[in-house]
C-alpha cells in the first residue's frame, strides 16, 4: 500500500497522533526516514 510520498508528508506534519508508530499512514512514512537514515550512517 503506497501513498504519494508528498501526500503522506503532509499528513505527517498535520497528524493528531502524537506517536507515529500508531498511525497507519504516519507509521511507514516514518519507519521509511529511519530506513534512510540508518543506510546513511553505514
Amino acid at each position: 500500500m503506497m501513498f504519494e510520498k508528498e501526500k503522506v508528508e503532509e499528513h505527517y506534519k498535520s497528524c493528531k497522533i502524537k506517536n507515529a508508530q500508531e498511525c497507519k499512514i504516519c507509521k511507514p512514512y516514518v519507519n521509511g526516514i529511519i530506513e534512510a537514515t540508518k543506510e546513511m550512517i553505514e
